[in-house]
Parts: C-alpha cells; structure tokens; sequence
C-alpha cells in the first residue's frame, strides 16, 4: 500500500495506482489534518465523508488534465464537488462559479480561478467549462460519475 502523504503532494501516478484516497483519522507528529492514504478497491465505498476520487478532466478547449474530486457518500445521494487538478502541479478547484463568487463578495474562489488559469496558461473560456468523470464507480450503481464545473 502506498505512503501517506500530504493531499498537496498527490501526482497523476499516485491517482493511478490508487483511485481513491481519504484523509487520516489520527496522523502520525509528522503530518497534519492535510494528510491523506490512499483506500483499496477501484469502487467508491458508501458510508465515507470526503474521499478524494481520481477523475480525468477535459477543459472546453480539448486540452485533458487529471485530478480528483471530493466524493462524501455518507448520505443517501453521494455529494461530488470539484476538488484539484494535479497536472501540470496541484491546482484547487474552485467550488462555485466566478459570477456567483463575485455575487457573494468572495475572493477565495476569484483568487482560485486566477491561478488556475495562469498555471495553466489559458484564457477562462479556454479552460470552463471543465468535463470530468470519476475514474472509480459508486459502489450503489456501480456506474461512473461524470459531470461539469463552471
């Protein structure tokens, strides 16, 4: 079984060897509340809060990055929101959309959506909307998960 490690520190190869990650219950000194293990099986287990599940993204211009989403499947219809590309580096997605971050007066997601469009070199409608799909099945229906990010 792979190392712990801290969530930032997850590559593309970590997410193909292990689909599915989770954060650790009691961290060794060395680690914080960022760290995460990775989980047996290749099928989203139920009864889980915020498990980090690799998915394949494919930006509007064409271009695919990989990364995970944050899956929490301890209710009865699983939750699936954006969590970070790890290609080309770690990159947070941003939870809502820029329209309605500037809406609420929140720069965190305006703030997220800045640098990820840098890193990546690319214009905003080059990147959103973002499609993306699970790489590891929900255990209740055994089918993948895609979706879009705006």
């Amino acid at each position: 079984m792979a190392v712990a490690k801290p969530i930032v520190s997850l590559v593309r190869e970590d997410l193909q060897k292990n689909l599915i990650w989770t954060y650790l219950v009691e961290p060794p000194p060395e680690a914080d509340e960022t760290w995460v293990r990775p989980l047996r099986g290749r099928v989203i287990p139920s009864g889980h809060y915020s498990l980090s599940v690799a998915a394949r993204f494919v930006l509007w211009c064409g271009r695919i990055e990989y990364g995970f989403m944050d899956v929490s499947t301890d209710a009865h219809v699983p939750e699936v929101l954006p969590g970070a590309l790890v290609t080309p580096s770690y990159l947070v997605l941003p939870l809502v959309t820029a329209a309605l971050a500037r809406k609420r007066r929140n720069r965190g997601p305006i703030l997220e959506r800045r640098a990820l469009l840098s890193a990546l070199k690319l214009s905003e409608s080059e990147v959103y909307p973002i499609q993306f799909l699970l790489a590891a099945k929900f255990d209740r229906d055994k089918s993948h998960h895609g979706g879009l990010i705006y």
